[in-house]
């Protein structure tokens, strides 16, 4: 992008689900139930950042569950030993002017070698806490303060499943969560938070399938599947210096990670486990290994977040309460880096949210003005 305006330096993410491409809000009626096959009937879905065996799952579940679908488009991304891959960016720089205040282009090489050059008087970069770092790191550039690639964090998250004692019928499970013990335990002799509970999609068959024992029985597997009630438990991810991405001399970006904080989510796990008997079910928790790992991996970033924080210190932050990087006039970070601390929650809202509020700033300090249209919703 060349002139005034903003060049754009990341790559789109969403939430593992599903998202509608079409006018989804035509079909739900404020007097009626929301029904999520009636919703997505005739539609054109896109289903986008489900990888692996948990695509396979959501795909069944919703040619099954929904058969009115008219057609579903899925996105995957090719592996690096695929032809399609030379077509990635291999490397993106920052390049500063003379003063240092300013980023003159944003440079992208291309596997093949090629440079690629962009403009643009304002450069905003989103490319999640991971890369986000990353960049900064190979630019040499925003981290007068020591902190660009500090503090990971990505939430201490377990998946749990309980045995109900009668069938569960739900299809569609993820709708209900509880914050009782957020801010405080409850307990006097551990006067601390603990995290969030929710539910978890609804397991099936196929996807215990997937993580049982070769020698489950199926009926067992059946069994289960029917009377299932999955949990999702979150604790937050204290913020550490030493939990950090870093680069290799030779450019690999290297994630180092440890928790402290497993006290708290231990405990939400008995929490949730003194529960069941009163909610009717068999009082055992079972980490849901059989279909998930019962803790996320190091691999897994998905809550990924922490590392160019924000602050009103350029001692101890990368960026100012706007998301410009202190030392440059024009650099804006706006993905999950941004996160002084992770609570306890999904940070996908309050990346929107934020996005938002910094675009509200942006659109400002560029004297911009937009143009609203209203939406024609059909009869």
């Amino acid at each position: 992008m060349n002139g005034k305006g903003i060049a754009s330096v990341g790559s789109s993410s969403r939430a593992n689900g599903v998202n509608s491409v079409g006018s989804v809000a035509t079909r739900i009626s404020a007097n009626e139930p929301l029904s999520v096959a009636a919703a997505l009937a005739g539609q054109r879905v896109l289903n986008t950042g489900t990888t692996g065996f948990i695509a396979k799952a959501v795909l069944e579940k919703l040619v099954r569950d929904v058969p009115g679908i008219a057609s579903i488009v899925v996105l995957l991304r090719g592996s690096r030993a695929q032809p399609d891959a030379a077509q990635r960016f291999q490397a993106e720089v920052l390049r500063a002017s003379g003063s240092g205040r300013e980023i003159t282009k944003v440079v992208v090489t291309r596997p093949g070698g090629e440079e690629e050059t962009y403009r643009g008087s304002i450069v905003v970069v989103a490319c999640g806490a991971i890369n986000s770092a990353a960049l900064l790191l190979r630019s040499g550039l925003a981290n007068a303060s020591g902190v660009v690639g500090q503090h990971y964090m990505c939430h201490i998250n377990s998946a749990m499943l309980s045995i109900s004692k009668e069938p569960n019928a739900t299809r569609f499970q993820k709708t209900l969560g509880f914050n009782d013990y957020y801010y405080d335990s409850g307990d006097p002799e551990f006067p601390h938070p603990l995290g969030h509970i929710q539910m978890l999609a609804k397991s099936d068959r196929s996807i215990l399938r997937g993580g049982a024992p070769r020698l489950v029985p199926g009926f067992a597997l059946d069994y289960i599947a029917k009377h299932a009630v999955d949990f999702w438990l979150t604790t937050e991810d204290l913020p550490q210096p030493s939990n950090r991405v870093t680069l290799e001399r030779d450019g690999t970006i290297r994630v180092s990670y440890g928790n402290k904080n497993l006290e708290p989510h231990r405990r939400l796990i008995r929490k949730l486990k003194n529960l069941l008997p009163h909610l009717g079910m068999h009082p055992h928790l079972v980490p849901n290994e059989i279909a998930r790992d019962k803790r996320i991996p190091l691999e897994g970033v998905a809550h990924q977040c922490g590392t160019v924080r924000f602050g009103t210190d350029p001692r101890t932050s990368a960026l100012d309460v706007n998301c410009k990087a202190h030392e440059l006039d024009n650099l804006y970070v706006v993905d999950t880096s941004f996160f002084p601390s992770s609570s306890a929650v999904n940070p996908a809202l309050t990346a929107m949210a934020n996005a938002l509020r910094v675009g509200d700033h942006l659109l400002e300090r560029l004297d911009a003005t937009t143009t609203t249209t209203p939406l024609e919703m059909p009869a």
